[in-house]
């Protein structure tokens, strides 16, 4: 993790991590309810601590298309997602490609 709000700062490793299946995406990753997701349901972070059970999340990438890693929110309670929510998680991405092209 680079920054973590509201969330102890754990590392863990990638087979475990949620965002792995964020990075192979080529679009936005989005579990409304952890616990009711047929992948997700037994994960050790919905059934343990932190008892994550809404994960949004969209890989970092170059304009070339470099996966470097993935931004993503969480919650310990189930969310509704809607397309401007989906907007707002994608601009962090878009200014960093830009960053990261001209920085």
């Amino acid at each position: 993790f680079k920054s973590v709000i509201g969330l102890p700062p754990v590392e863990v490793p990638r087979a475990l991590s949620f965002c792995s299946p964020t990075i192979a995406r080529t679009d936005q990753f989005t579990i409304e309810d952890t616990a009711a997701d047929p992948v997700f349901k037994t994960h050790p972070f919905v059934v343990g601590g932190p008892k994550a059970r809404f994960y949004a999340a969209v890989a970092i990438e170059t304009r070339d298309g470099q996966r470097l890693g993935a931004l993503c929110i969480a919650d310990t309670r189930p969310r509704k997602f809607s397309r401007a929510d989906a907007a707002l998680l994608r601009a962090p991405d878009r200014q960093a490609q830009g960053e990261w092209m001209n920085g």
